[in-house]
């Protein structure tokens, strides 16, 4: 990713751009964007109206995310140091972008909006956390009820394979995905787009027959990206 001189430290007092991470795993994306996928770009002085931030109407304030294609980067939330958006699902590798990010400057100085450039990757796996950290308990539930973890370590029950759903961005256009509990592949049966949270990827694998009760840690390797390790607990 490469700023332009409206990036970080350029002008005082303008917002300024360090880079981008993945909104799940938190992990630096390096100058490469996956389509669809939810990431949060890091900077300083995105105020002042962090305060009032609403989607909906977040161009009243002049926020806004802007590809050379025309396509708007929708974006979900704002902090004085990260906006949090979906990157464009028209967008396909290995195309290279130019992103416009056009945020208002605090005391009304003249600040040139930031253009950053990069090229588009088919995969950068993330994994959602319940403290939004990247680190700690994934947001895990049984398939198709929906049970949020813990979840029982002998299965369903009823003879089959339980199977569970995890949650996490950056993964649904990759040709290949496989799963892994500690050193234990698993089934991994689907993954693709929620259907309720733009951005959002789903992940259906088996539980393994045999584990323990207790804390494991499971991570996703889709095309050459690995996640990050996240915690899911059996009872």
């Amino acid at each position: 990713m490469t700023p332009n001189a409206g990036g970080l430290g350029a002008i005082v007092g303008c917002p300024g751009v360090t880079g981008f991470v993945n909104a799940a795993s938190r992990a630096a994306l390096a100058g490469s964007l996956v389509a669809d996928c939810v990431v949060a770009v890091r900077g300083e002085n995105f105020g002042p109206h962090a305060d009032q931030f609403d989607p909906p109407v977040n161009e009243a304030f002049g926020i806004f995310a802007r590809f050379s294609s025309g396509d708007r980067f929708p974006i979900y939330a704002l902090a004085s140091d990260e906006i949090v958006c979906v990157v464009p699902g028209t967008l396909s590798a290995p195309e290279a972008f130019i992103m416009e990010l056009n945020v208002p400057p605090p005391g009304g100085l003249h600040c040139p909006a930031i253009v950053l450039k990069g090229i588009m990757t088919p995969a950068a796996p993330g994994l959602f956390t319940q403290n939004g950290s990247g680190q700690g308990a994934g947001l895990f539930y049984t398939f198709p009820d929906g049970i949020q973890q813990p979840i029982p370590s002998e299965g369903s029950g009823g003879g089959g394979p339980m199977l569970i759903q995890a949650y996490g961005t950056g993964f649904r256009h990759a040709a290949a995905v496989s799963a892994s509990i500690g050193a234990i592949d698993v089934a991994v049966i689907s993954w693709e787009a929620d259907t309720t949270r733009p951005g959002y990827d789903r992940l259906i694998f088996e539980l393994p027959a045999g584990l323990a009760p207790g804390t494991h840690l499971f991570k996703v390797t889709a095309d050459a990206g690995i996640s990050n390790e996240v915690e899911m607990e059996l009872v």
